[in-house]
């Protein structure tokens, strides 16, 4: 897990807007080296993958070439970039003016590059934040009383290491963590804290988190007997499904279902519920439970062996527009290919 890590922070070091998703996905086609390393022709490799991954969903997004701004806007946010307002609305008005469509694939392709490279800058700057978490660290910080160098205090940041580290107290083990941490952020001596080590200690704590939550989605990922393309296939679907980066609600994986199978009655209904609830983890971001993508698999193989209301048959008889969208399920496991 703690590659995995390494490696998504090196893609979006390079500006890609990839998720763990997407790096799994590509990881597949790629030779992993047993000891859990990439090599670097590999690297290169999955790096193209990503290019070529965002320039195929662009160019299939045109019509004769060209690109509305709504389709523009949804493809580079499917990506996960944000386009820039002004250059869209320099965009909008050249196309106007010569009374052509938003944009052509060439220009689209060039705007794509730009804000790849913006990201990357961005990136480097923020340390992998975004604009909006960097400033609320900033306010988090100011807002304590400094020494005269501006950095945090030794008992302020005893304080900060036992709120990220709660368990730092109690255990042996999550307390030499914290320890390792703060001595990899911290180049100053006598215990304060700068800003800056303030953020790269955030940017450790928020990758500890993410190693810990993609070790139990890997976990639950291995409980199933998907093959992995079958698995890379679901990631596809599952991140098309899900709003929020690894949280499908309720009514995501209903209307996931539904696309296969309709769900009407309560019966059916009551159903899912319960599987959601049973299977689902708690939401830190907001109230209830959501499914990450081990328990979306998980739920969907508990579908796939239950034959859920005909679910395999359905999947079967779908048509092929139908079937480009969601997987389709045998009465054994999986996705057929």
């Amino acid at each position: 897990e703690h590659f995995l890590i390494e490696l998504l922070e090196a893609t979006q070091a390079l500006g890609f807007q990839a998720q763990i998703s997407r790096v799994l996905s590509h990881l597949d086609d790629l030779d992993l080296d047993p000891r859990g390393f990439l090599e670097h022709e590999d690297f290169l490799r999955l790096i193209a993958a990503l290019r070529r991954e965002e320039l195929r969903r662009l160019r299939e997004a045109c019509t004769a070439g060209a690109l509305s701004r709504a389709d523009f806007n949804r493809v580079i946010g499917g990506l996960g970039y944000t386009p820039s307002q002004p250059r869209i609305g320099i965009l909008a008005s050249v196309a106007a003016a010569a009374r052509k469509p938003f944009a052509d694939v060439w220009a689209a392709e060039h705007d794509l590059n730009q804000m790849r490279a913006h990201a990357a800058e961005h990136f480097r700057t923020n340390l992998g934040f975004s604009s909006k978490a960097r400033k609320l660290y900033s306010e988090a910080f100011f807002a304590n009383e400094l020494d005269s160098s501006g950095c945090l205090k030794p008992k302020q940041v005893v304080k900060l290491l036992t709120e990220l580290f709660p368990r730092s107290t109690t255990d042996t083990a999550e307390h030499a963590k914290a320890k390792m941490m703060y001595e990899e952020a911290v180049s100053t001596n006598g215990g304060a804290m700068a800003f800056r080590e303030y953020l790269v200690l955030q940017r450790l704590a928020r990758s500890d988190t993410e190693r810990r939550r993609l070790h139990k989605e890997l976990a639950l990922v291995r409980s199933t007997s998907f093959a992995r393309k079958e698995v890379s296939e679901f990631r596809t679907i599952y991140g098309e499904a899900a709003q929020r980066l690894n949280a499908m609600t309720m009514q995501e994986f209903s209307d996931f279902v539904s696309r296969v199978v309709p769900v009407r009655g309560r019966s059916m209904e009551r159903g899912l519920r319960d599987m959601f609830v049973n299977l689902g983890t708690v939401d830190e971001g907001g109230e209830g439970k959501i499914f990450g993508f081990g328990e979306f698999l998980v739920a969907m193989e508990q579908l796939v062996k239950q034959n859920w209301y005909g679910i395999n048959e359905a999947a079967a008889n779908l048509t092929a527009p139908e079937r480009a969208a969601p997987p389709k399920m045998s009465a054994g496991v999986g996705v057929a290919a």
